[in-house]
């Protein structure tokens, strides 16, 4: 998304095609994570690490948010890496698909605003570090060239003197 959103403020695509393209795609992403959970849930029962594992983060999420599922899923989102474990959670612990959708649809919102903010200012600054690029490349082009025809005229001028 970071990416995309960079993309768009340097090719001039909409930034709400992004955002909307982004958000269904999100959306779509957590609610096949939060529906997979039943599947998921006994293949890692069945691995010890990965179980111990999950118990970890659950037991992390427990404690930092109290059971309580809004924040925890708005705050995780923003983490890299938590969001699939937070929607298998969420799931396992006999969430609601509605319940979830409700909170997602808010948590989703804040996680682009989040992370729109911040592809487009670094869309921005990439751009500016473009333009900044181009005009250095144009003040050394002119600057090589400048010396260039100072030289010939140098040597223009010397085989000129020599010559009488």
């Amino acid at each position: 998304f970071l990416i995309l959103t960079i993309f768009s403020i340097n090719v001039n695509i909409p930034l709400y095609v992004v955002f909307v393209g982004a958000y269904i795609g999100k959306m779509l992403g957590d609610i096949v994570w939060f529906k997979s959970a039943k599947y998921i849930m006994p293949y890692v029962k069945k691995r010890k690490t990965l179980y111990v594992g999950y118990l970890h983060v659950e037991s992390f999420i427990e404690h930092l948010f109290k059971k309580n599922n809004i924040i925890a899923l708005s705050i995780i989102k923003l983490l890299y890496g938590t969001r699939v474990i937070t929607n298998i959670y969420l799931a396992h612990n006999k969430m609601k698909l509605s319940k979830f959708i409700e909170i997602d649809l808010i948590a989703s919102i804040l996680w682009l605003a989040v992370f729109g903010s911040l592809g487009v200012l670094a869309g921005y600054g990439f751009k500016y570090i473009v333009n900044v690029v181009q005009n250095l490349l144009l003040a050394v082009s002119t600057l090589i060239i400048f010396f260039l025809i100072l030289f010939l005229i140098q040597k223009r001028v010397t085989l000129w003197l020599e010559k009488k």
